[in-house]
Order: C-alpha cells, then sequence, then structure tokens
C-alpha cells in the first residue's frame, strides 16, 4: 500500500494543473496540495492559491484559503496569514463552515505569536473587527482564554483588554475579561494585580473562572511580596523568573487538574 501511495504522489507530482480547464485545474491543484506529501512549501501555497482564485464561490476556494493561513501561520508568513483571514471572512463570513475558519484564526494568531512574530494590535483589529458583535466577543474571549494557558502574556492582555473595552463595567463579560486581563499580569505587577482581582465581584464568574480567580491571587500575592524591596537582587530575579514557569506550569495544568494549583505555588518557593 505505501508503494502504491508513493507512486500516486510521482504521477500527481508530475501533472500541471494549468493544462487543464478552469474546472478541472482548481481540483487538481488541490488534490496535489494535500496528497502530495514531500511538496516545498512555496509550491504548496501556488496550488492552494490557483485553486482559491479558479473554484470561486464553493467549498474548495473555502477550504484552500482555510490551508493557506495555517501555512501561512506555520511558515510566519503574516502578509500571506492576514490577505487569506481577511478574505474568506468578506466571502465566506455566514459559511456552514465558519468554526473551522474560527479555530484556523485563532490557531493561527497563536502560532503566530509564540514565534516571536506576532500580529500587532492593529492587524488583529483588522481581522476581528470585521466581524459581527457577537463571533467578535466569542473569538476575544476564547483568545484570552487559550493565550493565558500557552503562556502567551501579551496577546492574552490584548484580548482580554479589547473584551473588556467593549463591555459594561461591572457586567459578567467585563468582569471575566478583567480576571484574564490580570491574571496574565501578575508577575509584572503582583501588587497591581492583587487589587485588580480581589475588587472583581466572583458572583459573576463561572466556577472554573473562581478557581482561576483564587490561583491567580496566590500567584500575585507571591509576585507583590518578590517586588517588595527597593533592591532587587540576582537571586531575587531568579526567583521571580521561577515564578514565571511555574504559572506557565499551572495554566497548562488548569484544565485537568486544578489541584496542582499547591504544587505550583510549592515548586516557586525552590
Amino acid at each position: 500500500m505505501k508503494g502504491e501511495a508513493a507512486s500516486a504522489s510521482d504521477q500527481l507530482r508530475g501533472l500541471d494543473p494549468l493544462k487543464f480547464g478552469s474546472s478541472i485545474a482548481g481540483h487538481l491543484a488541490m488534490v496535489q496540495a494535500s496528497a502530495v506529501e514531500d511538496l516545498a512549501p512555496s509550491r504548496r501555497r501556488e496550488l492552494l492559491e490557483l485553486t482559491a482564485n479558479t473554484m470561486l464561490g464553493t467549498l474548495l476556494e473555502e477550504a484552500a484559503l482555510r490551508r493557506l493561513m495555517e501555512l501561512a501561520a506555520g511558515d510566519k508568513d503574516i502578509n500571506t496569514f492576514l490577505r487569506s483571514a481577511s478574505r474568506y471572512n468578506r466571502r465566506f463570513s455566514k459559511s456552514l463552515y465558519n468554526a473551522e475558519y474560527r479555530s484556523a484564526l485563532l490557531q493561527g494568531i497563536m502560532k503566530l505569536e509564540a514565534g516571536k512574530r506576532g500580529l500587532n494590535p492593529a492587524q488583529l483589529d483588522s481581522l476581528i473587527f470585521e466581524k459581527s458583535a457577537e463571533r467578535r466577543n466569542d473569538i476575544l474571549a476564547s483568545l484570552a482564554e487559550s493565550s493565558l494557558r500557552a503562556g502567551l502574556s501579551g496577546l492574552c492582555r490584548y484580548a482580554a483588554g479589547r473584551q473588556r473595552r467593549l463591555s459594561n463595567e461591572g457586567s459578567a463579560p467585563w468582569t471575566r475579561a478583567s480576571l484574564y486581563y490580570s491574571s496574565c499580569s501578575v508577575t509584572e505587577d503582583g501588587v497591581i494585580a492583587v487589587a485588580s482581582l480581589k475588587s472583581l465581584n466572583a458572583e459573576l464568574l463561572d466556577q472554573e473562572d473562581k478557581e482561576l480567580l483564587g490561583s491567580a491571587l496566590l500567584l500575585a500575592e507571591h509576585a507583590a511580596l518578590a517586588s517588595k524591596p527597593a533592591a532587587i537582587t540576582s537571586s531575587q530575579l531568579s526567583a521571580t523568573q521561577a515564578l514565571t514557569d511555574d504559572q506557565a506550569a499551572f495554566r497548562d495544568k488548569l484544565r485537568d487538574d486544578l489541584a496542582s494549583v499547591s504544587k505550583v505555588m510549592e515548586g516557586s518557593k525552590e
């Protein structure tokens, strides 16, 4: 079977979609981009762009644009990511497959951020604020939560900050956004984070977010104590870095084992 697959892949590689009619070219290009494993990234991108441009208004155009977003994020190609995402949103905002686009958008934004080639706030706004208010708030909330768990504090602050500005102060969405904004800042200014977290109305949060609030307060109080001395020694700087590592470990475990908070705090004291 492996030999047959390799043979089919070789045969596909040798075909030029441009030599076929437009109705076939897009289909063939999509098959090549999906089935030929060792294509050069630039060639795979060319095939997907050919599919998108020859199969206008079809499911193939949708799929090609989503795949282009994924490839661009992996290659740290911000321009292609922005162009493909904006085009999808303009042409397929009401598609039944919009959930797949949302997933590709969130994962792509986070992958770019993790690769140190993240989108700036204006670029993020251009993608997220094209959407309806409901979808915009949903994406911002998901982005804040996912980036917090991944330790991407800058992206977390962007998403939570934007959602907080769009919500009525004191409302449940505002409270949740404020929780995430403060939670991703606990090791940068523990004193401010403690004050912000204690000011929130926990009754407006669901159970998981209440547990996050309690854990973030522990981390913020630890950071606040570490920042009290006027002169910061090298050993204190090491302790602060350890806290950051512990916080990231806690975020990773939050979904599956909230009881690990105590272990995280114990580790930060070492």
